[in-house]
């Protein structure tokens, strides 16, 4: 794969995307693991935003990826999954919901190392944002045989600490 088109030709629903492609095609797992994930996704949003990345910058209690797919669902927007990363969600709600629905969990789950407090004094807009696990996230979830996201490759896999001064004392 050497261009652009080449990828998007690969990835295209008319070419591998179609059901009986994939489940009939027995390549590695990890690559139709990727694959099923990239199907997944939705390809009208651009833009995609990372869950932790937002809690921690805001302070608040990480909320676990399902309930924020199913507050979106619960409202009528689509959500899906990112296919690089299962903590990043793709919607077509607007930013101003998704911050709604981030300020709705922090009220509900405070946290003791609120970053931005006046985050939290923005009156909540968007109505009807419940947390209850909505059925067609769990369907969702289940559908795939495959794993959609790359297994660390060993245990304790990733960058190692950072070294320490092994001596006391100062290079000059």
């Amino acid at each position: 794969l050497e261009t652009c088109e080449e990828i998007e030709q690969l990835t295209d629903s008319k070419h591998v995307f179609s059901d009986h492609d994939l489940s009939g095609i027995s390549m590695n797992k990890k690559i139709k693991g990727l694959m099923t994930a990239i199907k997944g996704e939705l390809r009208d949003c651009v833009l995609h935003y990372h869950i932790p990345s937002l809690c921690s910058f805001l302070g608040v209690e990480m909320i676990r990826p399902v309930l924020f797919h199913s507050a979106l669902r619960h409202m009528g927007y689509r959500s899906s999954h990112f296919h690089r990363d299962p903590l990043t969600l793709k919607t077509n709600a607007p930013d101003k919901v998704v911050l709604d629905i981030l300020r709705a969990w922090a009220i509900q789950n405070p946290s003791k190392k609120c970053k931005h407090p006046s985050f939290l004094d923005v009156k909540i807009t968007t109505e009807n944002i419940r947390f209850d696990i909505h059925p067609d996230v769990l369907i969702e979830s289940k559908a795939v045989d495959c794993p959609r996201w790359l297994p660390n490759p060993e245990a304790n896999w990733g960058p190692l600490a950072r070294p320490k001064n092994a001596g006391n004392e100062i290079i000059k």
